[in-house]
């Protein structure tokens, strides 16, 4: 609205607010009561302020009188004004007219002049244009063929489109009615998705039995080891018997030998134990330094058996906790996220408001929710998660994909948008309490949209995808902030990237300051059919006094420390059976090394005992030595003693040849029973290999059926995918009837085209055709045309004349009447500038009565009156559109001045 236009507005709304405060004064003149009196709620007015306002209004009135006066004669100069000028503007129309006329004369006489002038020229035209008007009439026809053929191909192919778009209709329809949960299509998708989830649990099953049946190979296993390791046994004791006897012949050969080298050493044997009894001295020294050696071997080897000891005891723990974990496993499992935030109470974590939120703790509920004590209303709210159920935000499946997509998150955050001058935050720290509400939100916003349900300081991301929900998160709504900056299409993009997103300023109250932006997060998201809202990202922030603990939400973790959490608690479940084979394998392997440390003490203990023996029996050795050692009587007695000795060795000698031969009769007796037991031990050896490849196979086997199972879990990942796809076909059987319908109005466009073509050309048809019969006529026509531009010539020459002259005399009429008007103009603005004069008198007149009112009302404490000031400016539109509101705002007041006026008067 320009200027002009508003001060226009503000004069007339003063106007009517002015007599709508003449209406309430007038009714308030009529309020009195059948004895005369004014109401109770006017009595706080005084005379004395009675008194005022009535002078204000005398004073009023007065200047509204002399406004009326001066109005009058203005408005008559304006009308006198108005008339001179009106009767001036009709005698320069008149002028313009005649002028025109002239005008009109001068080029009727020049265009007779050249019409005469031309009229041969065209005749010739006239000519040519017969015979152009007969090649234009073929021309036309050949037009005409060409769009009824047009026509006919546009009818086609409306015809086609309209045969695609029924089809797309139907494709549609179908679409729609095999992603309904009751269709057949939905129910054969379901019916996979169960025999893939059975065949999964069958192959589950069976991996548990090869497994068994592995660990069964593997036991015969042992069982024929252990045969074959008696059969080595035997196998080496009888060698060692083989050994024994063939030393005891060497040893029986070696004594006859030498009872023959002991005769000839006879002589020398004094000597030779004064020589044995220096050598026997440095061995009794050397076995001392044996003796300590096994004692400290003895001492490690106790040791060492300890240590065994105590690890068959830790692995027997570790054996029975695997299996009793392995018992529960399933029951956990089927627990999905709560199992998993109940472990972290249990171990230290913070998780406690998740457990309660998902269990439906009344307090918790009351004081953190929109439900208040309405239970009931929780309750329906929560039963739409299905804790732990396949697909189900809270199944241990779902919960460990979410995982990626906060780190995705996260990445985007750290990098930043510095080309949407965004700049580079910390990555979002886990809560708890938020993947239970995310996790809630999304099994509840089926169909519902977002879910709103926690007085927590939110802000949500939500949708329904195929694939990675950041791509219509970021990408596209990056590229909207891009295009327009103060749309709200891009609120996704900004709860993840913007860092003012919240801002809330330091408040005592408040109880501190709070973080520029978000700084928690949770994520969620489902996998069941018919769900709208696939993923869900709740984010929020704390105060800056809460710092890693929040009153709120309790301790907030970093995605790696809460994803090494969750992967401990989930492997743990997921591995359990494996396990106890694992640890029951531990178990085994540390018997078989405490039973080997106690052979090694047991061998340690015996070699010290041999040790002491060898040391004891060179030193009693060396005690005989010691007391043998005397001087000879005398080399007689050496000699008889030498020859005493000499037939001593003979005699023995015949007895150590004899003894040789009984030997090697021992030793072809020993090695008989050597080859029985090699039999033996290879019989044996066969049995442990047929009983290795039978565990070996029991293996496989069982590998083969994990392999199985894994295929068969990808199966149903593919089945679920399935039910997923059918609720995307219904999106692209839209997207292809969308197009069919706007194909099939661009072939009926085309047909309407076609079919004004034909139109068009049939109508220059038949118009080429009625020139082509007309041209003939056209030439004669010219010719007439020639003689009739003569006598216009003459007669348009005559009228030139005529005119010029009326127009000479009208513009002396018109100066006469334009001196008048300039006296007339010069009146009237005299005349406008002492009305404005008075109405600005009369304006501020009104507004001192009215502000006048308006105080007294105040000061006897009206409460309904407002206080207004006057506006400092002469435009009298502005003073009108004041009085207006001071008017509407003083109603009251007026009306009780005027009463009490009344009252006085009467």
């Amino acid at each position: 609205m320009n200027k002009k236009a508003m001060r226009t507005a503000a004069v007339i709304m003063g106007t009517m607010i002015t007599s709508a405060v003449g209406m309430q004064v007038s009714a308030a003149e009529n309020e009195t009561d059948s004895t005369g009196k004014l109401p109770a709620a006017d009595s706080a007015v005084s005379e004395q302020q009675v008194l005022t306002a009535d002078a204000a209004v005398q004073n009023t009135e007065q200047s509204r009188k002399q406004v009326q006066t001066r109005t009058v004669k203005a408005e008559q100069t304006t009308r006198d004004a108005e008339q001179a000028e009106a009767d001036a503007k009709q005698a320069g129309k008149d002028a313009a007219a005649a002028k025109e006329a002239a005008d009109k004369a001068e080029q009727a006489a020049e265009q007779a002049q050249a019409e005469r002038d031309s009229a041969k020229e065209e005749a010739d035209d006239a000519r040519e244009a017969s015979q152009a008007a007969d090649q234009d009439l073929a021309a036309a026809e050949d037009a005409v063929n060409k769009a009824e053929s047009g026509v006919q191909s546009a009818q086609s192919g409306a015809a086609s489109a309209d045969k695609e778009l029924e089809e797309a209709q139907k494709a549609y329809e179908k679409a729609v009615a095999d992603s309904d949960t009751d269709s057949e299509a939905y129910r054969q998708a379901l019916e996979l998705l169960n025999e893939k989830q059975a065949a999964l649990d069958n192959g589950r099953k069976e991996l548990s039995e090869a497994e068994e049946a592995a660990e069964n190979a593997k036991n015969n296993l042992s069982s024929s080891e252990e045969k074959q390791a008696g059969a080595q046994a035997s196998l080496d004791a009888e060698k060692t018997v083989l050994a024994e006897e063939q030393k005891k012949q060497q040893s029986a050969q070696a004594e006859a030998d030498q009872a023959k080298e002991d005769l000839e050493k006879a002589e020398n044997d004094v000597q030779s134990k004064k020589d044995a009894l220096t050598g026997a001295q440095d061995k009794i020294s050397k076995a001392e330094t044996v003796v300590a050696g096994a004692k400290k071997k003895q001492e490690t080897a106790e040791q060492e058996k300890k240590a065994s000891e105590k690890a068959v005891k830790d692995a027997q723990t570790k054996y029975d906790e695997a299996k009793k974990g392995a018992e529960n496993a399933d029951q956990q499992i089927a627990k999905g996220s709560l199992g998993f935030f109940e472990y972290m109470e249990n171990n230290g974590y913070d998780a406690d408001l998740a457990v309660k939120l998902l269990t439906g703790d009344q307090e918790t509920v009351r004081d953190l929710t929109l439900y208040g004590d309405k239970m009931d209303a929780y309750n329906k709210f929560l039963s739409k998660t299905d804790i732990g159920a396949v697909g189900d935000a809270t199944s241990l499946e779902n919960m460990k994909l979410a995982f990626q997509y906060i780190r995705e998150c996260n990445e985007l955050r750290v990098k930043g948008d510095p080309e949407n001058g965004f700049a580079a935050q910390e990555p979002l720290k886990v809560n708890s309490a938020l993947m239970a509400i995310s996790q809630m939100n999304v099994n509840y916003n089926k169909g519902k949209g977002h879910a709103g349900r926690f007085n927590f300081r939110i802000g949500e991301n939500t949708a329904s995808v195929l694939g990675d929900p950041f791509k219509y998160w970021y990408d596209d709504e990056r590229k909207e902030y891009m295009e327009r900056p103060g749309t709200d299409a891009s609120g996704h993009y900004r709860n993840i990237i913007d860092p003012e997103i919240v801002y809330v300023q330091a408040s005592q109250a408040a109880g501190g300051t709070y973080l520029t932006g978000y700084s928690l997060t949770g994520f969620a998201l489902v996998s069941q059919g018919g769900t709208p809202y696939g993923f869900c990202q709740d984010f929020s922030y704390l105060l800056k006094d809460e710092g890693d603990i929040s009153r709120l939400y309790g301790k907030s973790y970093s995605v790696d420390e809460y994803e090494v959490l969750f992967n401990e608690y989930y492997d743990n479940l997921l591995n359990a059976k494996a396990l106890v084979a694992e640890c029951e394998k531990a178990l085994q392997a540390a018997k078989e090394d405490l039973t080997a440390k106690a052979q090694a003490l047991l061998d340690a203990q015996t070699a010290l005992a041999k040790a002491q023996e060898e040391l004891e029996a060179l030193k009693a050795a060396a005690d005989q030595g010691e007391s043998a050692d005397t001087p000879s009587a005398s080399l007689q007695d050496a000699l008889k003693d030498a020859e005493a000795a000499r037939d001593k060795m003979q005699a023995a000698y015949g007895l150590k040849q004899e003894a040789a031969e009984q030997a090697k009769i021992s030793v072809q007796k020993a090695s008989e029973k050597v080859s029985a037991a090699q039999a033996a031990f290879d019989a044996a050896t066969a049995e442990t290999e047929k009983a290795s490849a039978a565990y070996e196979q029991a293996e496989n086997a069982a590998l083969a059926k994990a392999d199985e199972v894994s295929r068969a879990y990808g199966a149903v990942e593919d089945a679920r995918n399935s039910l997923l796809n059918l609720d995307a076909a219904v999106g692209e059987a839209a997207r292809a009837l969308t197009l069919k319908e706007k194909a099939y109005q661009a072939a009926l466009a085309a047909v309407e085209e076609a079919e004004k073509a034909l139109a068009d050309a049939k109508e220059l048809y038949a118009g080429k055709e009625e020139t082509a019969k007309t041209a003939a006529a056209v030439l004669k026509e010219k010719q007439q045309n020639l003689e009739k531009a003569e006598a216009d010539l003459t007669a348009a020459i005559e009228a030139r004349d005529s005119a010029a002259e009326k127009y000479r005399q009208l513009q002396e009429t018109v100066k006469e009447k334009e001196e008048a008007l300039a006296v007339l103009a010069e009146r009237n603005e005299r005349a406008r500038t002492e009305l404005a004069s008075a109405k600005k008198a009369y304006a501020a007149a009104v507004a001192e009565q009215l502000v006048t009112e308006q105080t007294t009302a105040g000061q006897n404490g009206n409460p309904d009156v407002m206080q207004v000031s006057v506006p400092e400016t002469g435009d009298y539109t502005s003073v009108a559109g004041w009085i207006g509101l001071a008017a509407v705002s003083g109603l009251a007041a007026g009306a009780a001045v005027w009463k009490k006026k009344n009252k006085k008067e009467q």
